[in-house]
């Protein structure tokens, strides 16, 4: 949220005006709210670091009681008039999205959907599990590594790393399936997946550590997880690469100019050129939050934090995809990078550009389209995926 709180429930009596602050639901962001059939309780479905279950908040006293506990993620989607039942969706790092019902009394799910049977049948998925590190700021990261399936770093040694940089930037790796993750360890990759500063799901600490600290936190972050996995192993150091979409392209461009350890990139959606962005794109306003200055006050700190100003340090060899129809980061902004890198001329560069499409409802078609492009990409440029 463009404040950089997590939100939070505010109580106001109709009689006296007062209004309370409600503090006990505080890490991460909320959905499908609901009264309880008492008008006293609300549920509601909140991520808590890597899980996101359903609790009951208690409006009078400010106390909030799980009414699920799980490893994963439980969105509650609708409820009983009389509020006990409830159907909800499940997914984990295993398990691919199916609905259920269960009493709230006591959780007892029953399955009412297997949408993806293939999944568990033909498909040996990778090995996901959540992992923490520390920054060198002292902080501690949490994130996802994923590896292939029956990978033993002690038998089988180190293998390439994928580092996938979300979006947001307040937004979050969970315990969730992830069909990208999966396709990329299926291919022999460990996969990495930061919450880095200005990730949600941790509180408002990690969301804002974030401000007037663009590029320099969140690039430590990133790299202090990937030298992480190296140290456990898992990780060969010279089989680094990287992807990300909307802001992981924003940051993901930003760390190949920051550093020449990745063997190939993938960036999609990026801005890499804050002061071109002011007033095209929908992103001038979100980094104004960031900043605190707008660049015409500050126009040397948004420069330095610009990608495209430091695009003489690229030599990792970079495709680039957006969509021509993107009002969030303007599809200009892709341009600028392919024209920079193609002339400067230090490491192979592809951009793909796809007509009619936003930023982030592209078509099955798109889609599939962006995955072969970019698989064929790492299988050129990072040794030993021919």
């Amino acid at each position: 949220d463009y404040r950089l709180t997590k939100g939070y429930f505010w109580v106001m009596d109709f009689g006296s005006k007062e209004v309370r602050k409600l503090q006990s639901q505080n890490l991460g962001d909320i959905t499908d709210v609901v009264w309880d059939a008492d008008g006293r309780h609300l549920l509601l479905t909140e991520q808590q670091r890597m899980n996101t279950n359903v609790f009951r908040l208690d409006t009078q006293t400010d106390e909030l009681q799980a009414v699920t506990s799980v490893e994963g993620a439980i969105r509650g989607l609708g409820y009983s008039e009389d509020r006990t039942q409830m159907v909800y969706s499940y997914t984990d790092f295993q398990t691919p999205m199916d609905l259920y019902t269960s009493p709230l009394a006591e959780f007892a799910p029953t399955r009412l959907t297997n949408v993806n049977a293939w999944i568990e049948d033909d498909i040996k998925l990778a090995d996901f599990k959540a992992i923490s590190w520390t920054n060198s700021d002292g902080m501690e990261i949490e994130g996802i590594l994923g590896v292939p399936a029956g990978y033993d770093a002690t038998r089988d040694g180190p293998i390439p790393l994928m580092v996938q940089i979300h979006g947001g930037p307040n937004l979050q790796w969970a315990n969730e399936f992830y069909v990208d993750a999966h396709l990329y360890a299926g291919m022999g990759f460990a996969v990495l997946g930061p919450n880095i500063r200005g990730s949600s799901g941790y509180g408002e600490p990690l969301l804002r550590a974030l401000i007037n600290d663009i590029g320099g936190g969140e690039f430590d972050d990133i790299m202090t997880g990937v030298d992480y996995v190296i140290d456990q192993g898992i990780a060969d150091p010279d089989r680094l690469a990287l992807r990300g979409w909307s802001w992981g392209g924003v940051l993901g461009s930003w760390t190949i100019t920051q550093t020449q350890r990745f063997k190939a990139a993938s960036i999609g959606a990026p801005v890499v050129s804050w002061l071109a962005e002011m007033g095209p794109g929908f992103n001038w306003d979100l980094t104004e939050w960031y900043m605190e200055e707008s660049h015409w006050n500050d126009q040397e700190g948004w420069r330095a934090i610009s990608p495209i100003t430091h695009i003489q340090n690229v030599t990792t060899p970079t495709i680039i995809f957006h969509g021509d129809d993107d009002w969030y980061s303007s599809y200009n902004q892709s341009l600028i990078l392919f024209t920079g890198l193609r002339d400067i001329g230090k490491a192979p560069t592809r951009f793909l550009s796809y007509p009619g499409r936003g930023h982030d409802a592209f078509d099955p078609w798109g889609q599939k389209s962006r995955l072969d492009e970019e698989t064929a990409w790492f299988e050129k440029y990072v040794p030993g995926m021919e």
